[in-house]
């Protein structure tokens, strides 16, 4: 076997491979799904608050008003 040498991770690369590992050891029971509508038009997933009144997304062909 050849001599390896090991060499220490990047900032990016530890945060890649810490959320790779978190993910894949994550409970299924935690994954949020989301409709590829609110994906789409980049809708929030959490309410904006009070001060938003009305919210409007448009992309393609896809518009969405709330």
């Amino acid at each position: 076997m050849k001599d390896r040498k090991s060499r220490t991770l990047g900032k990016v690369e530890k945060r890649g491979l810490e959320a790779s590992v978190n993910i894949a050891t994550e409970a299924l029971d935690q994954i949020a799904y989301q409709h590829t509508v609110l994906c789409q038009t980049c809708m929030p997933y959490r309410n904006p608050g009070d001060e938003v009144r009305e919210w409007e997304r448009e992309q393609g062909g896809v518009a969405f008003e709330y």
